[in-house]
């Protein structure tokens, strides 16, 4: 049984002869029901027979050689013609992943942000094109060998989600590569190449920039982004009690869409840091449909850190998620509930324009706003400790106000404004042998396509961090990543996102004006008195000390710790900076430093590593999909 009964997954392969009876024959074994429930189709590509694999059950999956088109996920009808014609166009809506002939051979199209991963496999004259990682691993003559690279870039900070940001189409396997985001790959006589189809060069002269009536316009495109996703069916709204996921709710409420709210919440008072749970409960009780909160006390720990006892393996690198456990129960009783799909506010603090006080800077000088421009300016020194009796002061004041008729003078002090005194070394306890590059995200190559109006596109890349795990379980959107919305925002000067008056009371109250009085009138309780960001630190906290016994048995023996034996991990080292941070843990008033993020970075790692690297054949059984069997202790609000 799969792990979700609306997730699909498609698998494309030019196997052959006893070759594809014994691929065919295990993907029965491992995916339980295969033949009751997918499509088998054998066709020719050229002169090489093959065979597509589908769950997918609507629409009808006819022959690929007629055009007809795997689709996982969804798209605006109107895009596949665009993409099918091999236009360039930066207009294609949707989160997909496609599969489709012409002419030009096979080809294989991601979305704007990859949410849905497409995985290639080819060697000699075999190829394997899937959605699923899992069906790569199934094949005979597939063999698991690591990207150290890949480990390397995952150690060092250098990424944030997973695979998405890895260079050269690496995956965290040297021999699996992973379509980019907005691109396609194409096969013909056994040949592949890869091209970008979605233009990312988006319009940001100050020039182009709209002058008024923001909030509709905003409005009116965030309404069509979440309707088109919600159209799918019944919807579970991730509702955390805060803006972004209150943006969707309020979209869904206004238009009377179906969908029902589930919260992930905590019992423990230690674990609220903010008025969230006070808003979910209350929100709920005015509902017409159904909201429920999953109580995650009991999860928070780091998934599989007693190997093998949890129910499911992140296999395309290690686990980006806080709390995976109480993610997969949420899937669980989203799929219980009979929801076809859920919808998150993913990205909404950067399209939103949340805590970006620095980058308004340029708008406010640019649009004549030479007084409030001067009054935040103030406002960040004082944050950054810097008075006016400081020569500091002084040049950053003397090269921001000059930038507005310099725009080579602007791009690089709006740089310096960005990452001054930001970047984030290395820890000692891990290996500077083997050859850590600088952060990617602070590189010159991606200084470059930086200027002053473009605050969110600095932040955008990437933010999900949960992608491909959710690729494993369930089907989820992401309305805040939807393109025309975030054309649009690129339009607004930057300034308009926040209110500005209220920057000096902290830049959560001040922040993501456009969705407050978009909303206001819906849901008062967010889009008026919300205040405050939700703290994850006692999460954080809590998962360290939950973790601690199977923490010690990861770490304490060098014989069996894999991140020490690859020379990755200096053991003595990492030993006394864990053992800091668990003190810290315990500690109600003390705070976890930037560095909990390198040390969350060592652990995730080390417990993939013990699970990918066991036998082949141990492992193939250990990544089955299976029901999830966790005890899910939901209440229902209303």
């Amino acid at each position: 049984m799969s792990l979700n009964k609306n997730k699909s997954f498609w698998i494309v392969t030019n196997l052959i002869n006893n070759n594809a009876d014994l691929y065919i024959r295990n993907l029965k074994i491992f995916y339980e029901n295969l033949s009751d429930s997918h499509d088998f189709i054998h066709f020719k590509e050229q002169n090489n027979y093959c065979i597509a694999i589908s769950s997918k059950i609507r629409p009808p999956i006819n022959h690929i050689n007629n055009k007809k088109i795997i689709l996982d996920g969804w798209i605006k009808e109107d895009c596949l013609n665009s993409i099918i014609a091999d236009k360039k166009n930066n207009e294609i809506y949707g989160e997909f992943a496609l599969s489709y002939s012409n002419n030009d051979g096979f080809n294989f199209v991601t979305d704007f942000y990859s949410s849905i991963p497409i995985y290639y496999f080819h060697t000699n004259k075999n190829y394997i094109i899937t959605n699923d990682i899992r069906a790569i691993f199934i094949y005979e003559d597939f063999t698991v060998n690591i990207n150290l690279e890949s480990v390397l870039y995952h150690l060092g900070g250098d990424i944030a989600i997973g695979e998405n940001e890895l260079p050269n189409n690496n995956t965290f396997f040297t021999d699996i590569k992973k379509i980019p985001k907005g691109s396609k790959l194409t096969i013909k006589n056994n040949k592949l190449s890869t091209k970008e189809i979605i233009d990312y060069n988006f319009e940001t002269d100050s020039s182009r920039f709209i002058k008024k009536d923001f909030i509709n316009q905003f409005k009116d495109k965030f309404k069509e982004s979440t309707i088109d996703r919600m159209n799918n069916g019944l919807t579970a709204i991730h509702f955390s009690g805060g803006l972004d996921s209150g943006s969707v709710l309020a979209t869904a409420m206004e238009k009377n869409l179906d969908y029902f709210c589930v919260n992930i919440s905590f019992k423990d008072n230690d674990l609220i840091y903010s008025q969230d749970s006070m808003i979910v409960n209350k929100v709920s009780k005015h509902l017409d449909k159904p909201s429920y909160i999953l109580w995650a006390d009991n999860t928070l720990r780091f998934q599989n850190n007693l190997i093998d006892n949890d129910p499911l393996l992140y296999i395309d690198g290690p686990e980006p998620r806080s709390n995976s456990l109480a993610c997969l129960q949420v899937d669980q009783l989203i799929n219980e509930l009979g929801a076809v799909q859920a919808i998150t506010g993913e990205s909404g603090d950067v399209i939103l324009g949340e805590q970006f006080d620095e980058v308004i800077l340029d708008s406010l000088i640019k649009h004549d706003s030479i007084k409030s421009a001067f009054e935040l300016f103030n406002v960040i020194n004082e944050k950054r400790k810097i008075s006016r009796y400081n020569i500091k002061y002084y040049i950053n004041l003397y090269n921001i106000f000059l930038s507005k008729f310099n725009s080579k003078l602007a791009k690089r002090t709006y740089i310096k404004t960005q990452w001054q005194d930001e970047e984030v070394k290395v820890p000692e306890y891990i290996c500077q042998s083997k050859g850590f590059l600088a952060n990617k995200l602070y590189s010159d190559e991606y200084r470059n396509m930086l200027d002053g109006h473009r605050f969110m596109l600095d932040f955008l890349w990437p933010k999900a961090r949960y992608f491909d795990s959710l690729s494993l379980n369930s089907s989820t959107t992401h309305p805040f990543l939807d393109l025309r919305l975030i054309n649009l925002v690129l339009k607004i000067p930057p300034h308009e996102h926040l209110y500005l008056k209220s920057i000096k009371y902290g830049s959560y109250l001040s922040s993501k004006r456009l969705a407050r009085e978009s909303f206001k009138q819906t849901l008062p309780e967010i889009f008026k008195f919300k205040k405050e960001k939700t703290s994850y630190e006692g999460m954080a906290k809590k998962i360290l000390l939950n973790s601690k016994p199977g923490l010690k048995e990861l770490f304490l023996s060098f014989d069996s710790c894999l991140v020490y034996k690859m020379g990755l991990v200096d053991r003595k080292k990492f030993i006394e900076t864990l053992t800091i941070y668990l003190l810290k843990a315990e500690d109600v008033n003390s705070t976890l430093d930037a560095n909990y993020q390198f040390i969350h970075s060592v652990i995730t790692l080390e417990i993939w590593l013990r699970n990918i690297t066991m036998e082949k054949k141990k492992l193939i059984e250990r990544i089955k999909p299976r029901k999830i069997n966790m005890k899910i202790d939901a209440e229902k609000i209303n």
